[in-house]
């Protein structure tokens, strides 16, 4: 018997997968901004359904024109699939939408603390209504 009141999925934790950094000279930072998509931000799943273990992975680009700051963070959640959930689409689309929005407060505080560590000035990530869906890349 399946507890109705179980969680579709569970934060098992996290991991860091990359991070890169940089302050630059006015100069530069122009001229790198350029090359960068400063919008991006993708979200890659992977799944083992049959095992009830998933990954999602967080890449994010970041800038603080002010500071003159760039940067790249590659974020990875593990999760469990519950019991509950029995198509394989329903779970990649929990983890979709509640599984970001549960990764993405770890993924603002990394990139606010790695630029406060640099200035005083932090650099904070816009908010996200998960809720409203968006396409996986």
């Amino acid at each position: 018997m399946t507890n109705q009141n179980a969680p579709v999925i569970s934060f098992e934790g996290y991991r860091i997968a990359n991070l890169e950094y940089k302050a630059y000279s006015e100069e530069n930072f122009i001229k790198r901004s350029s090359e960068v998509d400063m919008t991006k931000f993708k979200v890659e799943i992977s799944m083992d359904f049959e095992n009830r273990i998933s990954q999602i992975k967080i890449t994010v680009n970041f800038a603080n024109e002010k500071n003159l700051q760039i940067g790249l963070l590659t974020f990875l959640g593990q999760f469990k699939i519950g019991d509950a959930v029995t198509d394989e689409e329903e779970a990649r689309k929990y983890l979709l939408t509640n599984g970001t929005a549960i990764m993405f407060p770890y993924v603002r505080s990394l990139v606010s603390m790695i630029t406060a560590l640099d200035k005083g000035d932090v650099t904070v990530l816009p908010t996200f209504n998960f809720s409203s869906g968006f396409q996986e890349e």
